[in-house]
């Protein structure tokens, strides 16, 4: 329950992602959520989601019909998509590997929030997942406006005879 609103989650991991083919499908379908979470006590991990994200920006270039790699910046491939950039610490920060201006740079670039959470206290996880369903529905609910926005229009533009212009269509003002 997030806000008075019953969700529902499906959870997966693509921790060592690539045992698998080609990043994940379902990243694209509507009302996906995505926790994108590195450890910062290894900087290979952080590596590792920066190269997961431009497999994935690629896949996404790829399929929809675009060759010869990535077109767009990353902040423009990711921006609607509902995504956290999650710093995690298992335990205490001694042995940090991954500045914390390291993640929030990324973040920036791919247009996405940015949290740190340490494990060994278990301070705002559940803060970070209810955030992320928040996302979902904003997205959700702007893509509806559009939606409907678009209908409109369509429905407008149909009651308009083809060879009358905007402007002649409608006469305003006396006579």
């Amino acid at each position: 329950l997030v806000d008075d609103e019953i969700c529902s989650l499906k959870i997966s991991t693509d921790e060592g992602y690539k045992s698998y083919a080609v990043p994940r499908d379902h990243l694209s379908r509507r009302g996906t959520g995505v926790l994108l979470v590195y450890n910062v006590l290894n900087h290979t991990s952080f590596t590792n989601i920066q190269q997961y994200l431009l497999d994935l920006q690629r896949h996404w270039s790829i399929s929809k019909g675009k060759t010869g790699g990535i077109s767009k910046p990353p902040s423009s491939v990711f921006r609607n998509r509902s995504m956290i950039l999650v710093g995690y610490s298992p335990t205490s920060l001694s042995t940090r590997e991954v500045p914390f201006d390291h993640g929030r740079d990324l973040a920036s670039r791919l247009g996405c929030k940015f949290r740190e959470l340490r494990g060994d206290q278990g301070t705002h996880v559940q803060d970070t997942f209810y955030e992320v369903i928040r996302l979902m529905r904003e997205k959700d609910k702007r893509a509806q406006e559009i939606s409907r926005a678009r209908a409109k229009r369509s429905i407008f533009k149909r009651h308009i005879p083809p060879t009358t212009s905007m402007a002649s269509a409608y006469h305003f003002g006396p006579g």
